[in-house]
């Protein structure tokens, strides 16, 4: 654990395993570099790259730029790693295939269900450009030790799905592989470091930022080049309020860390947002808890029923979230069995740590969930039967690939939830920011903190594609803008 909550830098996860048990889990024992040189009492330190955020996004810039030989920090606020990316359930999209036409026949399969998705708001340009990337991006990762298989559900194929084989959930994965790259070229990442300020100088351009310990205290870092790399502003709820009102009284799937600051700092240089009252909302997760039943529970037959133990539906439509508010009073329970919790490991760990209700009979089901036997009971044998003719003729569902027979049964309680904001700084295809139109010279984005890229919502899959390729993305470019435009005279406390 950590020696000091500000005096030590961290490196990387151990090579153990740990499993996800809390929305706000922490990321287990880190290796821990103590910095004589960089101890807290320094007022200046400087690097060419400083990354701040260690989720995804951040996490993948930081190796990236690594990887061009810029000198790298990152700078993270909470006091854990992995951000959003760590709390991530289901799996990653890709078009990675196993031959070049395959992977073009994902390439567009993906581009045309995110401009679907997208509803006219999309960017085709951005979603071409980091759908495109992301086979080199999937091949990155592999290279640096990544445990990822391809996963495709029956009937619902969306390009290629990658998770971790065993027990491991993706975001834990992927957090794990990056930390350990970060390692091997032992950049430096700082927690409990909340930076409040872009710096800039008389020209407008980037010469790095201000960081706030937990004390109050403040420093700063100098650099030619800046990432923000801090998510979106699902955990902001005056943001949520004042750009999409209409989700003010929705939970938050999101980690605490989630705030917006990143936009906030760049809007503070002028600079241009994108669907700023766009937000995703995903219709299963725990309440209070803010973890998600993904989607690929009901992929493999999961079904939501009313207290009342009737469906209300189609589980697999993007209209769920409204249904559950206007049919279901705003929650309902997800039903699924044996077979459903043995092909989803998100489930598995679920079931683990004890978050779902068990049962051996349909009465007994009833009886735990406090729902009427008799509709309870109605409603599987109904589901059952659309199963074995495969036409859903109440609601349409056009999966039915579980009819929900291999005992036990399992429930949990779920509700509507703010899973990402879709809304966020504008970028170009170097995730430059952008400044009525031009870049803001040194100031990179990746990740949610980006916007006006998906639309007005993303398929499932999407937003780890989006973190990882405009992380590396960006990297790679703040990397060569830094080493081609050096600070002068920038030699404060160099880090090595």
């Amino acid at each position: 654990m950590f020696k000091s909550q500000s005096s030590v830098f961290a490196t990387s996860a151990s090579s153990s395993r740990r499993r996800l048990l809390t929305g706000a889990a922490a990321l287990g024992a880190l290796t821990l570099v103590p910095l004589s040189a960089l101890a807290d009492t320094v007022d200046t330190v400087s690097c060419d790259v400083v990354v701040i955020g260690a989720g995804g996004a951040g996490l993948s810039a930081a190796l990236a730029a690594a990887e061009q030989n810029a000198r790298v920090l990152v700078l993270e606020k909470m006091p854990m790693l992995g951000g959003n990316t760590f709390l991530a359930a289901g799996y990653m999209l890709s078009a990675k295939g196993d031959t070049p036409e395959e992977t073009l026949a994902n390439t567009e399969t993906i581009v045309d269900d995110i401009l679907s998705e997208g509803r006219g708001r999309a960017n085709e340009r951005m979603v071409r450009e980091v759908v495109k990337y992301s086979t080199p991006m999937m091949n990155w990762l592999i290279d640096n030790g990544a445990n990822l298989e391809r996963y495709n559900i029956t009937d619902i194929n969306r390009g290629h799905q990658f998770r971790p084989s065993g027990h491991t959930l993706v975001g834990e994965e992927l957090t794990e592989t990056l930390l350990h790259g970060l390692e091997n070229k032992q950049v430096l990442i700082k927690t409990l470091s909340n930076v409040r300020e872009i710096l800039v100088n008389n020209k407008g351009h980037i010469t790095g930022v201000r960081v706030t310990r937990p004390d109050g205290s403040t420093w700063q870092v100098l650099a030619s080049s800046v990432i923000l790399a801090t998510g979106g502003f699902s955990a902001n709820e005056t943001m949520v309020a004042q750009y999409a009102p209409a989700y003010a009284n929705y939970m938050t799937t999101n980690s605490p860390g989630a705030t917006g600051d990143g936009i906030q700092m760049a809007r503070a240089l002028g600079a241009d947002t994108a669907d700023m009252e766009f937000m995703l909302v995903h219709p299963t997760t725990l309440p209070f808890f803010g973890l998600v039943l993904p989607w690929s529970a009901r992929a493999n037959g999961a079904i939501l029923v009313t207290d009342q133990g009737r469906r209300f539906v189609n589980e697999l439509s993007r209209q769920v979230a409204k249904d559950m508010d206007a049919k279901s009073e705003g929650a309902a329970w997800l039903i699924f069995d044996q077979a459903c919790v043995d092909k989803v490991k998100t489930l598995q760990n679920y079931a683990n740590a004890g978050y779902l209700y068990k049962a051996h009979t349909v009465e007994e089901l009833s009886r735990i969930l406090r729902v009427p036997f008799d509709n309870l009971s109605m409603t599987l044998k109904r589901y059952a039967e659309f199963c074995k003719t495969g036409i859903d003729r109440d609601f349409h569902r056009p999966s039915l690939v579980n009819d929900l027979s291999h005992l036990p049964f399992y429930a949990v309680r779920v509700q509507p939830g703010l899973h990402c904001t879709l809304g966020g700084l504008v970028i170009d295809e170097k995730c430059r920011v952008q400044r009525q139109g031009a870049p803001i010279a040194g100031l990179f984005a990746a990740g949610e903190t980006t916007g006006g890229i998906f639309g007005k919502s993303r398929p499932e899959g999407t937003g780890l594609m989006l973190a990882l390729v405009s992380g590396r993305m960006a990297g790679e470019q703040a990397a060569k803008f830094a080493l081609e435009n050096p600070l002068p005279g920038n030699q404060h406390n160099r880090l090595p």
